[in-house]
């Protein structure tokens, strides 16, 4: 009788150890399940007390950043209305088709510095489709999902300081979300943007979010800051050349002119943090749309900076010829890489050049007029 019970209870612990494995496995079909120990998003800025080191490179055969696609695991497909798996199989979500759902591991070794022991040691992902599950020494750290939100995660248990650790990242080709990411473009999987282990003070500026306002004349333009930070941390904040938060007569920021002021943010635990702010009022008024939008403009969706094997948009250029008469912008129904951000708000207007393999071709690239 004792001998059937301690059988029945191993019995038991081995079909829960299962299914405890079966659900971890499976995040990427259960639409309850968005992330598991991902850290909570906020806004995009660099601090110069953060010290990176980049995870580019190539990671078995299969290069970071870059799209399996382009590199030899499946052929490039384009979608305007259906999903990919329709020829075989009859979508039923979240459901999805084990024929095709294949899946890349990649894991590579990495020194991290003896020098980053007092500090907290974040994997960055600035983007990758469709998702992905992590572990750092063969421990699990985490999974997310969302192909155009840049993920990070926590890896310091899990790090031996000064010597090699193994982070392995594996992606799906497709998930419970891919129901949801169904749009007219081509289905590209991997690495898109920047990928790299961040070392950040444990006492630090965390998140900052910024407001440009304006009076009713705009004679006047204020910033409001709301700063989250994560322990004891007294920070302040200045623009540049004005010594406060207020502009008296700020130039404003606008397509043509992309006016743009420093704001500095510093903190007594070393934090160093530079936000381009500009001033500019859009409202509805009269049933027409009033911020000093030039008449015509088109927002021209879905620049696919994912041709580019190097995850960096300011390898893109202007075509005036066939754009700048029409007032066309190219821009993404999706959250954008911040290189596309930052060169749209400072003196660049692209065309979008696709780059499948080999050097960018910077010869239309075009400055705008010279910030004031």
């Amino acid at each position: 009788m004792k001998q059937w019970l301690i059988r029945g209870l191993l019995s038991l612990l081995i079909v829960f150890g299962i299914g405890v494995r079966a659900a971890q496995v499976m995040s990427w079909q259960d639409p309850g399940v968005n992330e598991v120990n991902r850290m909570e998003a906020h806004a995009d800025f660099v601090n110069k007390n953060e010290l990176r080191m980049s995870l580019h490179g190539l990671w078995g055969t299969m290069p970071i950043p870059g799209m399996w696609e382009l590199n030899g695991l499946g052929e490039p497909m384009y979608c305007g209305q259906n999903y990919e798996w329709k020829a075989w199989w009859k979508s039923n979500p979240p459901e999805l088709p084990d024929s095709g759902n294949y899946s890349y591991t990649y894991a590579r070794s990495w020194q991290i510095p003896q020098a980053w022991r007092n500090r907290d040691v974040i994997l960055h992902i600035g983007s990758v489709t469709p998702c992905v599950e992590v572990w750092c020494n063969g421990r699990y750290v985490g999974y997310g999902e969302d192909s155009k939100l840049e993920q990070e995660f926590d890896i310091t248990p899990f790090v031996k300081f000064g010597r090699e650790n193994e982070i392995k990242m594996e992606v799906r080709r497709w998930c419970d979300g891919s129901y949801l990411e169904d749009q007219d473009f081509f289905r590209f999987k991997g690495f898109a943007r920047d990928t790299y282990l961040a070392a950040r003070n444990k006492q630090r500026i965390e998140d900052v979010k910024v407001e440009a306002l304006l009076n009713d004349d705009f004679s006047e333009g204020t910033v409001r800051l709301d700063v989250k930070t994560r322990g004891k941390v007294k920070w302040k904040a200045e623009i540049e050349g004005v010594g406060g938060l207020t502009v008296k007569h700020p130039k404003l920021w606008s397509a043509e002119l992309p006016n743009l002021y420093a704001l500095h943010i510093t903190s007594d635990k070393g934090d160093d943090i530079t936000i381009n702010v500009g001033f500019r009022k859009v409202e509805i008024k009269d049933a027409q749309l009033d911020g000093g939008i030039d008449k015509g403009k088109v927002i021209l969706p879905n620049p696919h900076s994912e041709l580019l094997q190097e995850a960096d948009c300011t390898n893109l250029c202007i075509d005036l010829v066939q754009q700048g008469q029409a007032c066309i912008d190219s821009w993404s129904a999706r959250p954008l890489d911040r290189y596309m951000v930052h060169t749209q708000d400072m003196q660049y207007t692209f065309r979008i050049t696709p780059i499948i393999k080999g050097e960018p071709n910077l010869s239309h690239l075009i400055p705008r007029p010279a910030l004031q």
